[in-house]
């Protein structure tokens, strides 16, 4: 949440998620819907009342849903194993990197609850769109050292340095 913690408070307001969005070069509207929703969504899970839309970074672990890559374990620690699994499992095409029918898939596999898929497909899509980039066929993929830059904490200063 580093990025998106403008201000370096340990906590993340909506004009904050607004402004980070917005340097990853989104739309203001779909910033700022974006931001709303990702704020009422994560407020209360790490925290704070869900009517302050703000988020505690401390706590964003406990903002982790059902339906997820498990990536990231229930204390917020990554785990290696799991990504290379998340490669293994559903990188079908072995491109080191994953389309968006692989990332269906991958939805669809992790499926537990129609909330956590609905949670999971929404960051996944927003992440394609934000950090995609295209292969040989002309097709936003998430390549593998992307996804690696992400869950490192990189990826979202590298882009955002890439459109200033």
């Amino acid at each position: 949440m580093d990025f998106f913690d403008r201000n370096s408070d340990g906590s993340t307001t909506v004009p904050e998620t607004y402004k980070g969005l917005r340097a990853l070069g989104l739309g203001r509207v779909l910033s700022g819907a974006a931001a709303v929703g990702i704020n009422l969504g994560l407020a209360c899970k790490t925290g704070a009342a869900w009517y302050s839309l703000t988020i505690n970074n401390d706590n964003i672990h406990k903002a982790k849903h059902d339906s997820d890559s498990d990536v990231y374990d229930a204390q917020g620690n990554y785990d290696a194993a799991k990504f290379e699994e998340m490669f293994q499992k559903h990188d079908a095409n072995k491109d080191a990197a994953l389309d968006k029918a692989e990332i269906d898939a991958m939805l669809e596999r992790n499926k537990e609850t129609k909330v956590g898929r609905l949670a999971f497909g929404a960051e996944f899509g927003l992440l394609l769109s934000i950090a995609g980039q295209e292969n040989q066929s002309g097709e936003k993929v998430l390549s593998r050292a992307r996804m690696e830059s992400l869950y490192d904490g990189s990826l979202f200063f590298k882009l955002a340095e890439e459109r200033a």
